[in-house]
């Protein structure tokens, strides 16, 4: 309903701030008058009702950074759900409407996997993208670069059992002397 010469016009209805929190890294899912929020910093996702001003519904907190945007989506038999990744490339499922841990699922391949999309629901499952992280390691000598690459995960959405993986490469071979001694391996993410 807006058009572009209706944002000069439009003003600040409110704003929030996060404890701990230096950076904001993800979407949020807005769905009817509940905006649901990872804060990867404070480690928490926010469930928030924006119906007024705003007001704090629940908080899922976890030991880890939170690292995905957040996912909603409807489990068969009607349960609601929210679906996000966190910097240990782990992917959590919790209950919508009281933010309740419905399951935690590891998806890493490698050490230096990461989880940067978000995942998404469909129908009884859930799409998980993996990257890498490995590249960032590749100026340091004593690293053998690179040996990881990104893949797309299925995890069964009622109880978040791998289903399947789809690699986006095949596994990192040794190229050749990187001219010290140590090899260069590719193909690599």
């Amino acid at each position: 309903g807006l058009r572009t010469s209706d944002l000069r016009d439009l003003e600040l209805s409110w704003a929030l701030g996060f404890p701990k929190a230096t950076a904001m890294r993800s979407q949020p899912a807005v769905v009817g008058s509940t905006l649901f929020l990872p804060v990867a910093d404070a480690q928490r996702l926010f469930a928030i009702d924006i119906s007024g001003p705003p007001c704090v519904q629940w908080v899922y907190s976890h030991e880890t950074p939170l690292r995905t945007s957040a996912a909603f989506g409807e489990l068969r038999g009607g349960r609601k759900v929210v679906v996000f990744s966190d910097v240990a490339s782990k992917v959590h499922m919790v209950d919508a409407r009281t933010g309740e841990r419905i399951w935690i699922q590891h998806v890493g391949l490698y050490q230096y996997s990461l989880t940067t999309g978000t995942p998404i629901i469909h129908e009884d499952r859930v799409y998980v993208p993996i990257s890498q992280y490995e590249i960032s390691l590749g100026g340091n000598d004593n690293h053998e670069c690179c040996k990881t690459h990104g893949a797309v995960t299925a995890l069964d959405a009622a109880t978040g059992k791998k289903l399947w993986t789809t690699h986006t490469m095949e596994e990192a071979k040794p190229i050749r002397d990187r001219g010290d001694g140590k090899m260069i391996y590719g193909p690599s993410g």
